[in-house]
């Protein structure tokens, strides 16, 4: 590592992805574990926690041995940490790097450790529940939904998917619509009871919000551009996401301005919305089937200003995928809700994974619009849609 890049290190001072150690111990383990649990993070050996270069007397090579040796016997799962020999003011330290983990949770000795600021603690039962579903050990739309009965499905539509994917096996061979759900996924055995899962419910239940309350969209319309302006419309839209989908659009499409576009050789009058029909569809389907239903307390977010729409999306990109690849389709990425969204491209709601970021730009394009914006962190995903702007060539007619 070079030296200029090592000094800017330690003048960040520690914190939650830097930790200083003046000289080794085996707890490190921990704050390697602590690390790979969150979003990764740099051990320097040999610096004071003031940040102060006191170095290191030992045989670097074998503390590198060393390092490695327990990261794989008291690591579960092991990591493999990268590390580095550097100099630095003539007194040798140890460069340990953590990536962010894709096993979530890591222990060290049978313990979970988070980090949180500039220390390490023992994870809670919610925080490493958390983990398991951001790892995709746990699959929580497969989850069953605490409370819900059968009886809370739609049956009738239930049994319309069945028919789509199984022609005949309810009403010609008469199979169990109840048996066959659960083969599908849609309901769980939990004991001698059939209980929703998060997919049955949010497809098919008959108020998926009484039992789901994150599942719904808050949307709003502002006069003006910014969220201290007054308000215009606002709605909370409630019911399955196929039902979602149609509401919240509708909402935009009575929100946006209309513009009178006149051609210059025929004085025919086009009406021309603000964003794109099939944009707009596109982007609270994707919302909504990949979000974190996990999340309580945060519903998507549609926000429609002078300017522009955006949609907020509560849970980020899974573990190992990046914006940028994800926009170059380099990868084809792990996907959070699977089942919700291999029916909803079955109901020609979704578009195959990988092709929709890139078509957003295209008819965004294509229709006169700024470039789309796609934000994303660890706990969100946000679409911004700049508003169509008339030409001066449109508003002479």
């Amino acid at each position: 590592m070079e030296q200029t890049s090592l000094e800017q290190l330690i003048a960040r001072q520690e914190g939650r992805m830097l930790e200083f150690k003046r000289e080794f111990d085996t707890d490190i383990v921990k704050e390697i574990v602590a690390f790979a649990n969150t979003e990764g993070g740099v051990v320097l050996i040999g610096i004071d926690d003031d940040g102060a270069v006191v170095g290191l007397e030992d045989n670097l090579q074998r503390l590198e041995e060393r390092i490695v040796n327990l990261c794989r016997s008291r690591c579960q799962p092991a990591i493999l940490p990268s590390i580095e020999m550097a100099q630095l003011e003539g007194k040798q330290i140890l460069v340990v790097r953590v990536e962010e983990g894709r096993r979530k949770p890591y222990k060290a000795n049978e313990v979970t450790y988070v980090r949180v600021g500039s220390t390490c603690r023992h994870a809670d039962r919610d925080e490493e529940y958390r983990m398991f579903i951001e790892s995709g050990e746990i699959v929580f739309e497969q989850t069953p939904v605490q409370g819900a009965t059968f009886a809370d499905l739609d049956r009738p539509k239930l049994a319309q998917y069945v028919e789509l994917r199984a022609p005949g096996a309810v009403t010609v061979n008469k199979m169990s619509l109840e048996r066959l759900s659960l083969r599908l996924g849609f309901v769980c055995e939990e004991g001698k009871e059939l209980v929703p899962s998060v997919a049955g419910l949010l497809l098919f239940g008959q108020y998926p919000q009484l039992s789901l309350p994150q599942s719904g969209i808050s949307a709003v319309r502002f006069l003006g551009t910014d969220l201290a302006d007054p308000l215009l419309d606002r709605a909370e839209i409630e019911g399955t996401l196929d039902q979602l989908i149609v509401q919240a659009a509708q909402f935009v499409r009575r929100n946006e301005r209309v513009a009178a576009v006149f051609g210059k050789d025929f004085p025919r009058r086009t009406d021309v919305p603000e964003y794109p029909t099939w944009t707009v569809r596109e982007v609270l389907a994707n919302a909504v089937s990949h979000r974190d239903y996990s999340v309580q307390g945060q519903r998507v977010m549609l926000r429609m200003f002078d300017d522009r729409l955006e949609v907020f999306n509560p849970g980020g990109l899974m573990p190992g995928v990046t914006l940028e690849e994800l926009e170059r389709m380099e990868v084809a990425p792990p996907r959070r809700n699977p089942l919700l969204v291999r029916v909803l491209r079955e109901w020609g709601i979704v578009e195959e994974v990988g092709r929709g970021l890139a078509r957003i730009r295209r008819e965004m394009q294509e229709h006169g619009s700024g470039e789309p914006v796609f934000r994303a962190d660890r706990r969100s995903f946000t679409v911004v849609l700049p508003a169509r702007v008339l030409s001066k060539e449109e508003l002479q007619g």
